[in-house]
């Protein structure tokens, strides 16, 4: 018995099988984060087909890239953050045919909204002299949008007394005179209002140089004094009058100017001392008083001293008597001679004798003494 067993082969030769892309998923992504995954696929042909990736044109959004090897990159902008993207990605082989065949997914990939913190503009060291006002602007940038409110602040520890900034970043700071020669970190901070569990800052701690600036010495007001002729001006203890923020009151070095008759010695302790040029001076004169410390800076005030005049008596020297023969004639006298007064002059004078009985005294408008006697025989004194 003769079995004959036919068997049929179809033809399949050329026939090209479509590839087939492995399931990706859907991904999730924070914005300004890369996001990467590589695709895979499988083809069933034989010789092995070359499998090549793309992503749908219509479905890319800015950024997004997919190596031919299925390498898919994108790292999402800020302005991305906060939305759903689907993007199709698609595997392609190279078979023969009409066409080459293909195979494809679109995923969504969610990019979340994340708070970027903000970047302080450089600020830098300062430097300031003591009781002169140091001003700046700190500034900042934030990459998120929408725009936050950015807000600046001084750490409370590093902030030195009458340091300020505003919430724009205005610093003002006007270091007193005890601040001088000293240098002050100070930490200047910038806040966002982002979501999430803490606000997100940046900071830069600076050094603040304050330079030691010689302030002229203050002198105060230095009484005026008015005293009788004869009398004797009060001392002036001189460091009851200046006050100096950089220098003791033994620093200062005083001198005395504007008197012409007065004289003033100063001691080496400042005592001011202030002398008449006679026990019958009288007048004012204005004397000003200048305190100059060792940098070269002063201060002065004038003061009037003065002495009220005194009326002094005159003071008459000694007239000398004369004896003359009888029938003589006795010598004119010029009582100008005779006579000194510190407050009047001769012509002031007036003069009057007495004690004579018959001898008689003439004195004439010049001031002149005439004696004459009773008679031509008369003698005795």
């Amino acid at each position: 018995m003769l079995l004959c067993i036919w068997i049929g082969l179809n033809d399949v030769a050329g026939q090209n099988t479509a590839p087939v892309l492995d399931a990706i998923g859907d991904k999730s992504v924070n914005e300004l984060e890369s996001l990467t995954f590589s695709a895979t696929a499988s083809d069933s042909d034989l010789p092995e087909q070359t499998l090549t990736f793309s992503l749908d044109a219509a479905s890319i959004s800015a950024g997004m890239n997919i190596s031919s090897a299925g390498a898919f990159s994108w790292t999402p902008s800020e302005s991305q953050g906060g939305a759903v993207y689907p993007v199709t990605v698609t595997v392609t082989d190279n078979g023969t045919g009409p066409d080459n065949l293909s195979d494809s997914e679109t995923i969504n990939i969610t990019v979340a909204e994340v708070n970027t913190a903000p970047v302080l503009g450089a600020i830098g060291n300062k430097n300031v002299n003591e009781q002169s006002t140091l001003s700046f602007t700190a500034t900042a940038t934030d990459l998120d949008l929408p725009a936050q409110t950015l807000t600046f602040s001084l750490d409370a520890a590093s902030i030195s007394a009458g340091m300020s900034i505003s919430s724009a970043g205005v610093f003002s700071w006007t270091p007193s005179e005890s601040q001088g020669g000293s240098v002050y970190p100070v930490t200047v901070t910038v806040t966002d209002n982002g979501t999430g569990l803490d606000n997100l800052s940046d900071s830069e701690t600076i050094n603040i140089t304050v330079a030691e600036v010689n302030d002229a010495p203050v002198v105060g007001d230095i009484a005026g004094q008015t005293i009788a002729e004869g009398g004797t001006f009060s001392t002036i203890n001189l460091d009851d009058y200046v006050t100096d923020p950089d220098h003791a009151d033994s620093e200062m070095t005083w001198t005395a100017t504007g008197q012409s008759q007065l004289t003033v010695t100063i001691s080496a302790s400042r005592v001011a001392t202030i002398t008449a040029p006679s026990a019958e001076w009288n007048g004012s004169e204005e004397i000003t008083f200048r305190a100059t410390d060792p940098g070269g800076l002063f201060d002065s005030d004038a003061a009037v001293f003065a002495m009220t005049a005194e009326n002094d008596a005159p003071v008459v020297g000694d007239i000398a008597g004369q004896t003359i023969a009888e029938g003589g004639t006795f010598s004119t006298i010029n009582l100008d001679d005779y006579v000194t007064d510190p407050d009047h002059a001769d012509s002031e004078m007036s003069w009057t004798a007495t004690g004579q009985s018959q001898l008689t005294v003439t004195i004439s408008a010049g001031r002149v003494a005439t004696i004459s006697i009773p008679s031509a025989d008369w003698s005795g004194s």
